[in-house]
């Protein structure tokens, strides 16, 4: 805490500590522009600042895609590319260590007590939406009102119109996803929570797109499945802990 006060008294600006995805070190970004880096694997991730609020540091990348849709070059909760950021539930913006209907938000403890997102009273709370409001999108609760989570059909469109290859970046499996005009990004395999258990990490992910699943239920949205031999929409139930990869509005 000594050294923290002394760099909050020297620089007064912004501070960020982040630990990438093996948390082997610490780096804190100052608004001068200068970062310093310690070594540390004590942590998997702190975050301190002078209000609060972690900086954006995604950029907006153009992938060449029909729709004009850009992507963030990073996860939410990253600081670089190849970082796993957070896992979150659907419509969530908070980290956890147990990932369930008893821990989820939107429900009352179990899959036929859903409190908004329902279109069958089996499920709950009958409200017709389908898509999730600004409010609940982890995305723009995180990054700001520039960002949001993709669609269904964002992600269909990012699925469908790239070229993706499974690679590894800084020691990061994952997919090297380039479009049609030779831009590029790289989505990590993160891993997933079910419940308390943190599964698959390095070798598949899942990545949530902001809209409800399709099917008769309500307990299920839309995501991207990604391993090394697949990258395929699916569907997932709203209270795991998955990956989010924001689009600009």
């Amino acid at each position: 805490m000594k050294l923290i006060k002394i760099f909050l008294a020297v620089f007064a600006g912004l501070f960020f500590f982040s630990l990438d995805a093996s948390a082997q070190s610490v780096t804190i970004y100052m608004n001068s522009g200068a970062t310093v880096t310690f070594e540390d694997n004590s942590h998997s991730a702190v975050v301190l600042n002078d209000d609060g609020v972690a900086p954006v540091l995604a950029s907006a990348i153009d992938l060449g895609l029909p729709s004009g849709t850009l992507w963030a070059d990073m996860n939410v909760g990253a600081m670089k590319p190849e970082d796993f950021g957070g896992l979150y539930a659907w419509g969530e913006a908070e980290t956890k260590t147990d990932y369930g209907w008893n821990t989820y938000s939107l429900c009352e403890g179990d899959y036929q007590s859903m409190t908004k997102y329902c279109k069958d009273d089996t499920y709950g709370k009958t409200d017709g939406k389908t898509v999730l409001d600004p409010e609940d999108d982890t995305a723009t609760n995180l990054m700001g009102d520039d960002w949001e989570m993709p669609t269904y059909e964002q992600m269909y469109e990012l699925r469908n119109n790239c070229k993706w290859e499974w690679t590894e970046q800084n020691g990061v499996k994952g997919y090297k996803v380039t479009g049609p005009n030779g831009n590029s990004i790289f989505l990590p395999a993160t891993g997933y929570y079910y419940h308390d258990e943190y599964l698959a990490s390095n070798s598949q992910a899942f990545y949530w797109t902001r809209t409800l699943s399709d099917k008769e239920d309500s307990y299920s949205a839309r995501h991207l499945y990604i391993d090394f031999e697949a990258y395929n929409l699916a569907y997932g139930s709203r209270f795991q802990g998955q990956a989010v990869r924001a689009v600009k509005k």
